[in-house]
């Protein structure tokens, strides 16, 4: 498994240990973006961006790669409209530290870039 996908998997896993229903991984809208984890907790819908490495890792994310998040969440929640509709969302971003056979998972909620 590659690194990318092993830090999806081990941020799913502290996300449903946290008490959040996972609705969706991976989607994809035309060439436009790929949400990669959709999770439900407390009445809000969280679109979680992993991101893994050692350090800076919110730098990695650009404002075309936000924008691309941001509008392909957009179609996401359009698409779920019925059964989600009145529930308030936010963009966040899963921080995967990794140190040799360890790791640290760190939530930065409601992230905005400009």
């Amino acid at each position: 498994m590659n690194k990318g996908k092993l830090s999806e998997k081990l941020v799913e896993n502290f996300l449903v240990k946290n008490g959040y229903e996972i609705l969706d991984k991976n989607f994809r809208f035309s060439k436009m973006g790929e949400i990669d984890i959709v999770a439900l907790k407390k009445d809000k819908i969280h679109c979680i961006e992993v991101k893994s490495g050692k350090f800076m890792l919110w730098e990695k994310i650009t404002s075309k790669k936000f924008r691309n998040i941001k509008r392909t969440f957009q179609i996401w929640l359009k698409l779920h409209s019925f059964k989600y509709k009145d529930l308030d969302h936010e963009i966040d971003l899963a921080q995967v530290k990794i140190f040799k056979k360890k790791y640290k998972i760190k939530i930065l909620h409601n992230i905005t870039k400009n």
